[in-house]
C-alpha cells in the first residue's frame, strides 16, 4: 500500500492513503519502480533456485542402472529365502 506522511496542525506526524492530484504522478512512479524491483528480485530468486538445484541434482538412473538394481534386489531376496529354507531344514 502507498501512504504519505504529513504533520497535522498540532505538529504530530500522521499518515494517509489519500492523495491529491499533484501526488498521483509521484505515486505512479513509485508503483513503476516497485514493480521493476519486484521483478528483479523474482528473477534473482529463480536464478538462485536453478543454481542450487543444479548443484544438488543427481542424474536420473539409466535403464541399465535400474536393471542392475532390480537384479541385485532379486539376488538378495533369493539368498534370504534360501537361508530361511536352510534354517528350517536344520531343525
Amino acid at each position: 500500500t502507498f501512504a504519505k506522511v504529513y504533520e497535522d496542525k498540532d505538529g504530530n506526524l500522521r499518515d494517509t492513503n489519500v492523495f491529491n492530484n499533484s501526488d498521483l504522478l509521484k505515486v505512479s512512479e513509485l508503483a513503476r519502480q516497485a514493480y521493476g524491483r519486484t521483478n528483479e528480485l523474482r528473477q534473482e530468486h529463480l536464478q538462485f533456485q536453478e543454481t542450487e538445484q543444479s548443484q544438488n541434482h543427481t542424474p536420473e538412473p539409466t535403464n541399465d542402472d535400474r536393471q542392475s538394481r532390480a537384479e541385485d534386489f532379486l539376488k538378495e531376496q533369493r539368498e534370504a529365502h534360501s537361508q530361511t529354507r536352510d534354517f528350517g531344514q536344520e531343525r
